[in-house]
């Protein structure tokens, strides 16, 4: 049986590695991994997040969990020595909890939930144009809604201070797509013109 000439293989940065067929038996090291414990200590009795969301920083990593009914995220297969930003909400409030730049190879870390503003505009649409999409990037997170007012209106509920880069989209009649962006902070309403 042929060998391919290389093995490829991607480490947690998207880093590609080669391994040549012609060096006989090749040893690949399994990296260690690490597990986190994230503990939101006022988390509502019964509340389920809009998500649990750990980022690895550096990486396209996004790992999603559920709490448990005490408010606890367990993450586990992660790479030492890399941070990390972690961000909950629970559905139907104005609250988050946010940490970020964590040292991922400690056991357990605290949070709590804050009170957070919404993140809010309006679509401007051209003639026989609808509202189709917006999504919010910042902080190391992504939001997104279809979600809109007649009046083309949006609103992203308990996002962490920052600014944020939204892009949106809507879907013309008989087929093709307008697009427009804006820049955005939680509390100062944004207007979105589509072209």
């Amino acid at each position: 049986m042929a060998l391919p000439r290389e093995i490829d293989a991607r480490d947690w940065g998207g880093e590609r590695r080669s391994v040549s067929a012609d060096a006989g038996l090749v040893s690949l090291e399994v990296p260690e991994i690490c597990e986190l414990t994230v503990r939101v200590s006022n988390w509502p009795e019964g509340a389920s997040p809009v998500k649990g969301e750990l980022h690895i920083q550096g990486t396209n990593v996004r790992l999603f969990r559920a709490p448990s009914a005490d408010g606890t995220f367990r993450f586990t297969g992660l790479p030492p020595g890399r941070t990390a930003n972690f961000l909950a909400r629970p559905v139907g409030g104005e609250r988050f909890a946010l940490v970020t730049e964590i040292a991922l190879g400690v056991d357990e870390v605290g949070a709590k939930l804050k009170t957070g503003s919404s993140l809010t505009g309006t679509l401007i649409c051209p003639p026989g144009v609808k509202p189709s999409m917006v999504s919010a990037a910042g902080n190391g997170f992504q939001f997104q809604t279809s979600k809109f007012t007649e009046a083309g209106s949006f609103a992203f509920a308990a996002v962490p201070p920052g600014t944020y880069h939204l892009t949106a989209y809507g879907s013309r009649k008989g087929g093709g797509w307008c697009f427009g962006e804006a820049q955005a902070r939680p509390g100062e309403p944004v207007v979105i013109r589509l072209k």
